[in-house]
């Protein structure tokens, strides 16, 4: 009895690997077809390739199949984007790196911003891509194709590509993201205006503006955004509300304010909540808008950068009028 149980096992996992050899077979021919089908060329010799690569439309594109225990999965990735881009999904790693490597990029999109990583050595032109389309075509593929965007390209490591229609709409994702991605220097400022112009989430327009004001490399546009933005009178009441709310960007609109900002936003600035590495830009701003304002209309009091606020002075309406408080005895 023991020895056919033990041929019976033997006879199972026999069956088993061969089902398992069949399965990988079929899933090599259906990637290898597909590859070859939208114009990628075997890597290497010998008759079964283990890596394709080409040109699809301009981008760089290599794939590799890889076995482990776990069986078959290919890997994908197209290219190039800017090489210090990175695009992931949120997860608790990621927070805990965040620790180390400091915040990422926030747009201003709150369902964005939760669910994906954005890091780059240059904001503004990650940012500037970051239109309300893309930021969909990003949610797409980082969060169901599974792409993430680093070391210079968009990769995939999985199964999916392992049939034909899953090569093909991987890929496509891919491509869609890698070509949305890749914006010129030069086209950051055209596209911040588009964004000011036309993004549906008013945090990511005000982040738009703030840019194209506070960066000195987008001058040429700022007063065309000031003017679509409502004028410089609606400007500080813009800003001011956005730092008020504590949302993203705080760093860039306290820049914009430091060049555009008067006398009357100072004491806000100085109540503002920020996040402590933010203090020395807000003291740098106070600072900037008291130094171009001058000394200010006769019975406005300034206040130095960085001073409390609990106990000290405040100012009212009324020319000339000095409020003083003292703190309360214990």
């Amino acid at each position: 009895m023991a020895a056919f149980l033990i041929a019976i096992a033997i006879l199972v996992g026999i069956a088993l690997s061969y089902a398992s050899s069949e399965k990988q077979r079929q899933q090599r021919a259906a990637w290898l077809a597909a590859g070859r089908r939208l114009g990628l060329e075997p890597i290497g010799q010998g008759r079964d390739p283990q890596a394709m690569g080409g040109q699809i439309r301009d981008q760089l594109v290599r794939t590799e199949l890889v076995g482990d225990d776990n069986g078959l999965r290919g890997t994908l990735a197209v290219g190039p984007v800017e090489p210090t881009l990175v695009i992931k999904a949120e997860s608790f790693a990621v927070d805990l790196g965040k620790a180390v490597l400091g915040p990422d990029l926030e747009c201003g999109d709150s369902v964005f911003d939760e669910a994906i990583l954005v890091r780059s050595n240059d904001d503004h032109r990650a940012f500037a891509a970051l239109d309300h389309s893309t930021r969909r075509t990003i949610e797409r593929a980082v969060l169901t194709q599974k792409i993430s965007v680093r070391d210079g390209v968009a990769s995939y490591s999985g199964p999916d590509i392992l049939t034909e229609a899953g090569f093909a709409e991987v890929l496509s994702c891919a491509q869609d993201l890698v070509r949305r991605l890749n914006i010129q220097p030069e086209a950051v400022p055209g596209r911040l205006l588009r964004l000011l112009e036309k993004d549906p989430s008013r945090r990511v327009r005000t982040r738009a503006l703030a840019t194209l004001v506070a960066d000195f490399r987008f001058c040429a546009r700022a007063d065309q955004a000031i003017e679509r933005a409502g004028g410089r009178d609606q400007l500080e009441a813009l800003f001011l509300e956005h730092l008020e709310e504590r949302s993203v960007g705080q760093d860039v609109v306290l820049k914009a304010m430091a060049k555009f900002g008067t006398l009357a936003a100072v004491e806000r600035l100085l109540k503002l909540k920020c996040d402590g590495r933010l203090e020395p830009l807000r003291g740098a701003t106070v600072g900037a808008i008291q130094k171009h304002s001058g000394a200010g209309e006769r019975g406005w009091l300034t206040l130095a950068p960085g001073a409390p606020s609990d106990g000290a002075l405040s100012t009212t309406d009324d020319a000339g009028t000095l409020a003083i408080a003292e703190r309360e005895k214990d």
